[in-house]
């Protein structure tokens, strides 16, 4: 007993699906014309699913997601430009220097940065093959199921392995630009400081230390005491 809701930008495919949804009597499942950056429910999202979504579609798609608290996430990512044309490495050359090598490269790495990515955010992901490779080459299936309990210290491995290879490769991506939503330098009295806004997935092991360094230590809590129910869904500011 399930209610399903498919999306897809051609007008003639969305008719399609429908009229097949209809003829064989699915009343819980039906297709709109429309944009996953843009898409909005007022039920909860337990699971999405994308297949061959192109390029930052899968970001989109999975930015929105984990925003959503979805519980399940089926992702396959198509066509990973975006970092093809960033990337830029001085002691990886022999890697970038062969165009056909540096695309598929970029592919993996693009994928492998995504799951990553899932991690951070407090789910646990599997990388995996959900078809023979010669049925379709973009074969790499992300799997991830958001966890109740978060690891503070694997976030954290995670988030220096995501800026190590960004450092080295030149090549932070859209995915990450979107949880760090807002970030910019200001000089306060001649010192400089960094301003990061963004949301609670991705600042908020740094929110709680901060709040127990000021206030949890001074009051006796322990470090995860001080957390209230609004941690998870607020916007934070370090």
């Amino acid at each position: 007993d399930a209610t399903m809701v498919g999306l897809d930008l051609k007008e003639d495919v969305i008719k399609k699906c429908n009229e097949a949804a209809a003829k064989y009597g699915y009343t819980k499942l039906h297709f709109e014309v429309g944009d996953i950056s843009k898409y909005t429910s007022e039920k909860p999202l337990d699971m999405v699913i994308t297949l061959h979504a192109c390029d930052t579609a899968t970001d989109y798609a999975l930015y929105n997601a984990i925003s959503w608290k979805s519980r399940i996430i089926l992702s396959v990512p198509c066509c990973q430009h975006e970092m093809n044309g960033k990337v830029k490495t001085e002691n990886f050359s022999v890697i970038t220097d062969y165009g056909l090598i540096k695309e598929r490269f970029c592919a993996l790495a693009t994928d492998a940065l995504r799951a990553k990515t899932l991690e951070y955010c407090g789910y646990k992901t599997d990388v995996l093959e959900f078809i023979d490779a010669e049925h379709s080459p973009k074969n790499i299936l992300l799997r991830s199921v958001r966890t109740t309990r978060q690891n503070f210290v694997r976030r954290s491995i995670v988030e220096k392995d995501i800026k190590k290879f960004e450092y080295e490769f030149n090549a932070r991506l859209f995915l990450h630009d979107r949880f760090l939503e807002n970030e910019h330098n200001v000089k306060i009295d001649g010192k400089e400081f960094r301003i990061v806004c963004g949301r609670a997935s991705m600042l908020l092991k740094d929110a709680m230390t901060v709040r127990w360094e000021v206030f949890g230590k001074e009051q006796n809590y322990s470090k995860g005491s001080s957390r209230d129910n609004d941690d998870e869904t607020a916007v934070f500011v370090n």
